[in-house]
């Protein structure tokens, strides 16, 4: 239960949790409610990806101990995270996906850390 709700609400919720505080600290709120878009697109993303990496984690509890299980899951969410992001970037604008390292290195990135927080917060 415990590894749920670490997977499926707070790792989302401290990723989506970014956007918004670096708007309000920096006093550069965007009319229109772009920050708030941010927060709530990077909250659905992480939440995808943390319930792929879930069952994985689960699995994995079970045969590694976790300073094994914690990296193979960071590995883990920064693979499934770019290969999401390499997918949408492939269907919606095919002429960026030549090159997508640019788009795909920060999602990659922020889904390894998120998720392997979560791992390693999620001690039974």
């Amino acid at each position: 239960m415990k590894r749920t709700l670490l997977f499926l609400l707070l790792g989302p919720a401290s990723v989506a949790f970014i956007p918004w505080s670096i708007a309000v600290a920096g006093g550069r709120r965007i009319r229109g409610g772009f920050d708030e878009l941010c927060a709530v697109m990077l909250f659905l993303f992480t939440l995808l990806v943390s319930a792929i990496a879930l069952p994985l984690d689960r699995y994995l509890a079970d045969v590694l101990p976790l300073p094994l299980r914690a990296p193979l899951i960071a590995i883990a969410g920064a693979t499934i995270a770019a290969a999401l992001v390499f997918a949408v970037v492939r269907i919606v604008l095919p002429q960026w996906a030549k090159q997508p390292q640019w788009v795909l290195t920060p999602f990659a990135i922020g889904a390894a850390v998120c998720m392997g927080l979560c791992s390693a917060l999620s001690i039974d």
